[in-house]
């Protein structure tokens, strides 16, 4: 496979074409490109076909997009007009997107790209439009690979809350007709602080930013660090549920896995023994009437956070443990299954890396 060096403006015209006001955008019509994607409709379009648009404004800076046919971008992203016949659009898109634009973009309180930035963009290219579009469709059905893993796990936790709902029903309307009663006849909040000193090698800690929100997933759990915090911590255990009392973090729920210590915008919660489990804990406390009902009363001038009276005394249904328990059982099969499907996706995120650096490098076999 042979390849050659051009630049981005010999391939293209980088334009920014006029802005549309809010007011002018509707619910119908075509589609308007702006620093967000598709940002609303417009009763006009000024690109006919498919088109690559670059976000040039604000945080989402460098964001590429790949407009519908007739769609009318705006002066928030740059357009690709005029791609030269040679250029595979998809292998452009790819290109771009592994190069990236972090050394073309200025402006600190406001990120920009302007057409002389995308000027000094130079891109390695196979020199035969069959190659790009061959590698442009490898990393596509990567990408759609990945993209249907996503899904299923996405799908999981959709099952998951759905069954919590069906089970039990509503946290608040109680339209089953369990006894009600207060969160704290179901669990404790175990505010037990360690002080710097008792902190250990062994210790492993969880911050705010190392829980995903709506999904509740660990995303990273550390060592080597918590020996070098400087406050006093909250300490866990994998009984507890921890749950993120800071606004506008309330949506954040995780099941840890291990004993460990996180920080004291983190409540540990421990379910009261043959009154509740954390299965069932953790998705009450994920449910939309206790979030809500901790973002309404989450106090605080600058960090707004739900305090323990507030969680303590959240009214709510008292289901058996027993139909926890069925409800616990479904959650440990499911989690065995979405495990398995967060393996295979980064299984395919690897492969996806590895074909994209050797797509880019010309080690790519094409057979």
């Amino acid at each position: 496979m042979k390849w050659k060096k051009v630049k981005l403006t010999e391939i293209c015209k980088p334009k920014q074409w006029k802005n549309l006001p809010i007011s002018e955008l509707t619910e119908e019509g075509y589609p308007v490109y702006g620093a967000n994607g598709i940002i609303g409709r417009y009763k006009e379009y000024n690109h006919e076909h498919p088109t690559l648009a670059i976000t040039c404004r604000g945080a989402t800076c460098g964001t590429i997009n790949i407009t519908q046919a007739k769609s009318y971008i705006t002066s928030n992203a740059m357009a690709l007009n005029d791609l030269s016949n040679e250029i595979d659009q998809m292998f452009l898109y790819y290109a771009l997107n592994k190069r990236g634009f972090k050394d073309v973009i200025t402006g600190a309180a406001q990120p920009q790209i302007t057409r002389e930035g995308l000027s000094k963009i130079t891109l390695d290219i196979p020199e035969s439009k069959d190659d790009q579009h061959h590698i442009a469709n490898l990393l596509s059905k990567a990408e759609n690979l990945i993209a249907q893993r996503k899904e299923s796990i996405r799908l999981l936790d959709e099952f998951l809350k759905g069954t919590f709902l069906g089970m039990f029903g509503d946290p608040v309307r109680n339209e089953k007709g369990w006894n009600i009663g207060k969160f704290k006849d179901l669990a404790i909040l175990d505010r037990k602080q360690v002080l710097p000193s008792d902190f250990t090698k062994e210790d492993f800690y969880i911050g705010l930013e190392d829980i995903e929100k709506e999904t509740g997933n660990i995303i990273k759990i550390s060592s080597e660090n918590a020996e070098d915090l400087k406050s006093s911590k909250f300490r866990f255990t994998s009984n507890h549920i921890l749950y993120a009392k800071l606004r506008p973090y309330l949506n954040k729920v995780a099941l840890p896995y291990q004993s460990g210590i996180c920080s004291t915008d983190i409540f540990p919660v421990l379910p009261l023994e043959g009154k509740s489990n954390k299965f069932f804990i953790c998705y009450l406390m994920r449910s939309k009437p206790f979030v809500t009902e901790m973002h309404s009363k989450s106090s605080g001038a600058n960090l707004p956070r739900a305090s323990a009276s507030v969680i303590e005394n959240f009214k709510t249904y008292q289901p058996p443990i027993e139909l926890q328990t069925v409800f616990a059982q479904i959650i440990e099969k499911t989690e065995t299954l979405k495990t398995q499907y967060q393996q295979s996706l980064q299984e395919l995120e690897n492969l996806y890396g590895s074909f994209s650096q050797k797509a880019f490098k010309g080690e790519l076999s094409l057979k």
